[in-house]
């Protein structure tokens, strides 16, 4: 078989110029070998394996997502939906940068999976197995795969790939009920149901629900620039640091603990100041700065952390 292949003999199999294979079962062919070999891929061997867009015009739409999701993994996406300034991220415009090629093949294959991940209810979702569409099992276990690579791309990605996919459809084949997300955008008292044959509704729906994904990855994006705010304001203790002599002079402790002597062991007096985002807890250690403002002497105690690595 060909995934027992040692790497370097599959790129030349696959970059051959006597290979003769169609362009859809020749990609199909390469995503099999990246499932079954995910230690020995790099963004350098899945840009050689792929790069070549008159061996590989087309990719097979059932490995699309599988291979976007690789492309991710590998870090081969993050940069191409860099936004240029505010007034792109307060549209929602996603501008691709860098080497798209493969991206941009798998966004055109990646149509029919993407409307069926979105549309498809979770089996959560259904209460009878009569209100589910009829196929084989084997190819339900195949559609609930590639909504599970679907469903785990980042916010931005899969926004991108629906509006892709929502372009190129006039009428969306699979009937669904709105999730309570896009539910929030509509009328209460309607239950609606996006039928066969109506794709304004569709289209309604689906723009909902990108507006719902824009929510979230807005308020995602506020978060990672606080806790990016809070990060720039760690600094090392430098080695000439001399600790007081008492332990009380180093430390705090909302609750007092008193020795024998009816003395307090820890510090009473709080940190100067606390992380302003995530968890922090008061009681610990202390990092006594002294500031001199002329003749004028002042104390700070910031809270001292330690780094752990996993």
């Amino acid at each position: 078989k060909m995934v027992s292949l040692d790497p370097p003999l599959f790129e030349d199999i696959v970059c051959s110029k006597n290979l003769k294979c169609g362009s859809e079962m020749l990609s199909s062919r390469v995503a099999s070998y990246c499932r079954c070999r995910p230690t020995n891929m790099s963004a350098s061997y899945l840009r050689r394996l792929t790069e070549n867009t008159k061996r590989m015009p087309r990719i097979a739409h059932d490995e699309a997502i599988f291979l976007i999701r690789l492309m991710v993994d590998l870090e081969m996406i993050p940069h191409m939906f860099e936004r240029e300034n505010t007034a792109d991220a307060a549209a929602g415009n996603n501008r691709l940068r860098g080497d798209t090629t493969l991206y941009n093949r798998c966004v055109v294959a990646s149509t029919e999976t993407v409307l069926r991940s979105v549309k498809e209810p979770k089996p959560s979702d259904v209460d009878d197995d009569e209100d589910r569409m009829p196929h084989s099992s084997a190819q339900s276990q195949k559609n609930a795969a590639q909504a599970a690579d679907y469903n785990s791309l980042p916010p931005t990605v899969k926004i991108h790939l629906l509006e892709e996919a929502l372009k190129t459809t006039d009428s969306p084949p699979i009937q669904k009920k709105l999730q309570p997300e896009v539910q929030s955008f509509t009328h209460d008292d309607d239950d609606i149901l996006i039928k066969e044959g109506n794709p304004k509704l569709m289209r309604r729906a689906f723009e909902q629900e990108l507006a719902a994904y824009r929510n979230k990855l807005a308020s995602k994006e506020e978060e990672i620039r606080r806790y990016a705010s809070e990060l720039k304001k760690f600094a090392r203790v430098p080695n000439e640091y001399q600790l007081p002599q008492m332990v009380a002079d180093f430390t705090f402790k909302s609750e007092p603990e008193l020795d024998r002597y009816g003395e307090s062991i820890y510090g009473t007096i709080p940190p100067t100041a606390m992380p302003r985002t995530g968890r922090s807890v008061k009681n610990g250690w202390l990092y006594r700065e002294n500031q001199w403002n002329n003749e004028n002497g002042d104390t700070k105690l910031w809270p001292m952390f330690y780094y752990k690595a996993n």
